[in-house]
């Protein structure tokens, strides 16, 4: 499902089309993040080919490279290499290095687009030369453009080696003018004065003369409960002077000085639990001596531990956050067996330090464990939103900004000064569990040193079904194996050939997701896979039907667990107001996919021996049973709805008798519900339309038709959807409303639409919801894809109540998700309407 034309133009397929143009003329196709790892470059020596480069009159070169076997090579006229670098931090300072050599003039090694000035360095050396910049990122910048630059013509240059890293800042200073060069800006003085002489450094210095006097500064912008170090470097004639701090949440602590020569005082204090603020000053008591000052600095303790906190998965933590009114100091689970459950382990700290690795404990109880392989940890990675989702009421936060979003597979993460940093720690249940309490301690291993973090998991005596055994219904379209003729991201991001031993193992990376996320409900692209077998139409007009990729999909899908229901892609396919035939036919001497009249002998010739063949193929594989026919998508127009009964009718209806046929609709008019009456057999409404015609709905499930409900860039306001900007609840309590309606399937059009870009559309989130990460061999989650698997978990347990107690199961989804209209609950709220959930499904 894509959209509705009539309601939402600016939405429409041709709209998307449009979008998919510039998104492909853009610097980068798609918006795959940065890795989360030290080095922000991916594919920094070419080692991978040119992803996610792109290559403007340049090459690579199997000779020449500084290490490995692969180096950039431009040669001729001007030419470039660039990458857009994202999930930066705003107003973060970073450096850029590269190595790069040229046979004659120059080429440059830059970078662009980060919210300031282009900057960049020339390197004119045969040897290869490191070329180094370093830029802050704008405020409201999370990404920017490197390169590997030549303008001259006739030179041949190599690059090789670039790397992106957060410029080492670990000893942020705090003060503000410590060496007085501004003389008294930031400082509050009491018989003292600024002077150009008698300075350490630069030309001023701080003068106490006189009596009694001092210089004080209040330092803001620190961290609760955290260790800084005051340096400051004083002098007097007589006497003694001192340097200090107060105000800080502890006890006022200093240091004299009682030499004529500059000499350095130290002084170390934490602050209190709740202070983010602190006092310093230079200070004399006495009368007739001179003091002097300079060179203050306050800086972050090294090896200063970050502050670590736990939070719900539910709540958004950003890179400003703080603490919650619900966090802790520890993870704890409640989770029932073959589930999975998320908490957060959330750090902070003044200065920069990196987190090297996270080791999870297997969890025991007094007989028996969870096994430490059940554990996982992913770095979450933030977006930047550029706007808020069009039409929404009640965003978790604010656009533009950075949003929580990915879920990085890098195990070690550079986390920059006084920034926020969420890891997302998920356990898996296994089957076989007891029920109990299972304990363990996690350490996070820094370059500050090691933190640890109680996890328990309370486990009840109830077991989720497996997703091919499940009382929902959940289907994401995918891209893995073709979608409406399309091009093959998969193929081209991660240079793997479709159907090839690499590919097949990247295939099953992508099963084992779907199955964690009980994704059971299978789009398949039957075109496509008939075209990748083999399938030709002849020039007669006779078709040969060759189904052994077809076989061979659908056969992987069903053995790995995520195949429950197989979902045709839509026999009707819209062209303007009207529907074709979506099938193969004959262009000159080659068999493609296209749009075909059914009006014309072509098209029922086509339908009639494809679905005939569709018949017999699923019937002798013992797939019939699982087979649902997608007759036609979001039909708006009286002639498509037209085209809809008469295709049933003639062709579906006595080809394949007794298929469950079903149609996702955007609105519901008296033509629809006549065309659908008799025909469509699991209706899929827009979760809108769902909720303003519950009566027609249930009417149709008493007579035994299944309802199921979709979500696009459509319902906004305040319905339930699963746009990057809506709060974690809205999108895990959507499954709520559905079972407590007697909804079985929900359903949404993209899993992994790369084409589009994440941002450049009014709804973020909308055209997928997992990312590509060749770099790793994998895929990328989200935050939101879990969240979505946990609201399917909760539909299951519902289910298992409901067979007990049917008015329990609907009175706990009446108090969390009475409509389809989101009303705000807190995590504490909802962990506990869950936790009643549970015990009563354990019962």
């Amino acid at each position: 499902m894509l959209l509705v034309v009539r309601r939402a133009p600016a939405d429409s397929r041709h709209m998307r089309r449009i979008l998919l143009v510039l998104a492909l003329l853009a610097v980068l196709l798609i918006p795959t993040p940065a890795a989360a790892s030290t080095n922000l470059v991916r594919n920094p020596g070419w080692e991978s080919g040119s992803h996610p480069w792109l290559v403007l009159g340049g090459t690579l070169a199997t000779e020449g490279a500084r290490t490995g076997t692969t180096a950039a090579r431009l040669t001729g006229g001007e030419g470039t290499f660039e990458q857009t670098v994202n999930d930066l931090t705003p107003s973060t300072t970073y450096t850029l290095r590269g190595w790069a050599r040229t046979d004659s003039q120059g080429v440059w090694i830059g970078v662009k687009r980060y919210g300031g000035t282009e900057t960049n360095v020339r390197i004119t050396s045969p040897q290869y030369t490191r070329g180094e910049v370093t830029f802050t990122t704008g405020s409201t910048n999370d990404s920017a453009v490197i390169y590997f630059f030549k303008n001259d013509s006739g030179n041949t240059a190599y690059g090789d080696d670039f790397e992106l890293v957060p410029t080492a800042t670990l000893g942020r200073e705090h003060s503000r003018n410590g060496g007085f060069e501004s003389g008294s800006d930031n400082w509050d003085r009491k018989n003292s004065n600024v002077v150009a002489h008698n300075a350490r450094s630069g030309t001023n210095a701080a003068q106490l003369s006189g009596g009694e006097g001092t210089f004080e500064q209040t330092l803001t912008g620190l961290s609760a409960n955290t260790t800084y170090v005051l340096t400051g470097w004083g002098k007097t004639d007589s006497a003694d002077v001192w340097i200090g701090v107060k105000n800080y949440g502890g006890t006022e602590t200093n240091q004299k000085i009682t030499s004529s020569a500059y000499t350095k005082a130290t002084v170390t204090f934490t602050t209190g639990r709740a202070n983010t603020t602190a006092l310093i000053y230079f200070f004399k008591f006495s009368i007739g001596n001179t003091g002097y000052g300079d060179d203050f600095s306050v800086q972050p303790a090294s090896g200063t531990l970050p502050q670590l906190w736990t939070e719900s998965a539910l709540t958004s933590v950003f890179p400003g956050s703080g603490r919650s009114g619900t966090a802790g100091t520890g993870v704890s689970l409640l989770a029932a067996r073959n589930e999975y459950e998320s908490a957060q382990v959330v750090l902070r700290s003044p200065g920069t330090f990196t987190v090297n690795s996270v080791e999870l404990p297997a969890l025991a109880s007094t007989s028996h464990q969870i096994p430490a392989t059940d554990l996982r940890y992913r770095f979450v990675g933030n977006i930047h939103l550029p706007h808020n989702s069009s039409g929404i009421v009640g965003p978790v936060a604010n656009a533009p900004g950075l949003f929580p979003e990915y879920l990085h597979n890098d195990t070690h993460r550079t986390v920059p000064s006084n920034t926020t940093q969420s890891i997302s720690l998920t356990v898996r249940v296994p089957k076989e569990t007891p029920a109990g309490i299972y304990r363990g301690t996690a350490r996070v291993l820094t370059s500050a040193g090691t933190l640890t973090v109680p996890v328990q998991v309370e486990v009840v005596n109830v077991t989720v079904p497996d997703p091919d055994n499940s009382a929902l219904s959940y289907s994401n379209y995918t891209y893995m194996f073709g979608f409406e003729n399309s091009a093959d991201d998969i193929e081209r991001i991660y240079n793997l050939k479709k159907y090839s031993t690499g590919w097949w193992a990247l295939m099953e990376k992508f099963a084992a997701d779907l199955k964690e996320h009980r994704i059971n409900t299978q789009w398949v692209p039957t075109m496509d896979l008939l075209l990748n077998g083999g399938s030709t139409v002849q020039p007669n007009g006779e078709i040969d039907f060759r189904w052994e990729r077809f076989d061979e999909v659908v056969s992987f899908l069903i053995s790995r667990g995520v195949a429950q229901r197989l979902l045709s892609e839509n026999v009707l396919a819209k062209d303007g107001d009207s529907y074709r035939i979506w099938g193969l036919r004959r262009s000159g001497d080659r068999t493609v996919i296209d749009r075909i009249g059914y009006d014309t002998a072509e098209g029922k010739a086509f339908v009639a021996k494809y679905l005939d063949a569709l018949r017999e193929h699923l019937t002798a594989k013992g797939w019939y049973s699982r087979w649902t026919m997608n007759l036609g998508d979001e039909p708006w127009t009286n002639d498509q709805l037209d085209t809809m009964r008469r295709v049933y009718d003639e062709q579906l209806a006595p080809r394949m008798p007794g298929v469950r046929v079903s149609s996702p609709h955007a609105e519901l008019r008296p033509e629809t519900k006549t065309t659908y009456a008799g025909r469509v057999k699991i209706l899929v409404p827009l979760l809108s339309v769902y909720e303003d015609n519950q009566t027609f709905y249930q009417t149709r499930k008493a007579a035994g038709d299944e309802i199921w409900t979709y979500i696009c860039v459509l319902p906004q306001g305040e319905y339930y959807n699963r746009f990057i900007d809506l709060p974690a609840a809205r999108l895990r309590l959507m499954n709520w409303y559905n079972f407590g309606q007697g909804v079985t399937g929900t359903l949404h059009w993209a899993y992994n639409n790369w084409h589009e870009p994440q941002t450049g559309i009014s709804t973020p989130g909308d055209v997928a919801i997992v990312y590509p990460d060749p770099e790793h061999g994998t895929i990328m989650g989200s935050l939101r894809h879990d969240t979505m698997r946990d609201g399917a978990e909760d539909y299951e347990l519902l289910a298992l109540l409901a067979k007990r107690d049917p008015a329990a199961a609907r009175a706990l989804t009446t108090a969390l998700a009475p409509t389809a209209k989101y009303q705000p609950v807190d995590p504490a709220t909802f962990a506990a309407k869950r936790a009643e959930l549970l015990h009563a499904a354990a019962s």
